[in-house]
């Protein structure tokens, strides 16, 4: 388990020498339903030669029905799509 990374991106950096050194192969992404886009997006673009699979987590408080009902989901759900423009412009996506 890395224990350093500060971001998405780098947390997939920081297990591609853990994984490689296990011979991983595939890899199953579980994150929040929101935040699942940019965790296989990190995944594929740093761990080439790896098979990447998505896997949505069951969500505890978060729902994408009705996600623009509430503030609280509206910022999480906004701040999502703000963090997924960075990563673009930063070409990690």
């Amino acid at each position: 388990m890395e224990q350093v990374s500060r971001s998405t991106y780098g947390s997939m950096e920081a297990v591609r020498p853990i994984l490689e050194r296990e011979g991983v192969r595939t890899l199953v992404v579980v994150t929040s339903p929101y935040h699942q886009r940019r965790a296989v997006w990190s995944a594929r673009r740093t761990l080439r030669g790896v098979e990447i699979v998505s896997q949505p987590a069951d969500p505890a408080g978060w729902r994408p029905e009705g996600w623009w009902k509430t503030r609280w989901s509206r910022r999480i759900v906004l701040g999502e799509y703000a963090k997924l423009a960075y990563y673009v412009l930063r070409g990690w996506a």
